[in-house]
């Protein structure tokens, strides 16, 4: 067995099926200031909806990322019983394609973990990106839309991006989907105020950990499909 298996944290209640998740978040220089403070606010909200399902927090695995000039695992995929939302600062540059390369390696060795270890069953990984801003690691652009687009294809990731303010392109975002996907569902929001998007994510988690499979690590999509504006 591999030893990045060996030194994962193990799920709450691994007989059930688990929803893992990977809150991808941009702590570029730009995001200083009311994004940053709204970030670190919904992180607190997002835990304490989470807290409010006891079923889910025995269900969900939850994992963080941020980049700027760099990507960093802030929490490695642990129960959400254990999660404390950080408080983070922002500098540097925008990371983007590189985070969301991390993300996918942090889900595929998760998945491993379920199947090689525990034995755990799970529903399809949630990969939730907040940004303001442009990729600056542009040369890794096309790369990282192919994988990620694959992913998707292959029900592999559930990919729900959030663009924050009016810098922000949905449209960059939106590039990530397969081109032949009909709806590119995403958020929009202003920076003053997007902590709903953390709510609607942990009542998304709480509604899909509810969900009663049969077998196997797909599930339908959350009922998104559209823009959903928040703050404007």
């Amino acid at each position: 067995m591999s030893d990045y298996l060996q030194e994962m944290y193990p799920p709450d209640n691994p007989g059930e099926y688990h929803v893992p998740a990977v809150l991808l978040l941009d702590c570029s220089h730009s995001m200083n200031g009311t994004a940053l403070k709204e970030l670190n606010e919904g992180l607190k909200i997002f835990g304490q909806t989470l807290r409010e399902d006891p079923l889910a927090l025995g269900r969900a695995d939850l994992a963080i990322v941020t980049f700027n000039s760099t990507v960093n695992e802030i929490q490695p995929f642990m129960p959400a019983s254990m999660y404390k939302p950080p408080v983070l600062e922002a500098s540097g540059m925008t990371s983007l394609n590189g985070a969301i390369n991390h993300a996918l390696d942090m889900i595929r060795k998760r998945k491993d973990y379920y199947s090689q270890v525990t034995g755990t069953k799970y529903y399809r990984p949630w990969l939730f990106v907040l940004t303001d801003g442009y990729p600056t690691d542009r040369e890794l652009t096309r790369a990282t839309q192919e994988r990620l687009q694959k992913e998707i294809r292959n029900k592999g990731v559930f990919y729900l991006p959030m663009a924050i303010g009016d810098q922000a392109n949905p449209r960059i975002l939106q590039d990530y989907y397969p081109p032949e996907q009909s709806q590119k569902p995403y958020f929009k929001a202003q920076a003053s105020d997007f902590k709903q998007a953390f709510v609607f994510l942990s009542n998304s988690i709480s509604q899909v950990s509810r969900t009663d499979l049969n077998g196997g690590d797909t599930i339908k999509s959350p009922q998104v499909d559209r823009t959903i504006t928040i703050g404007i």
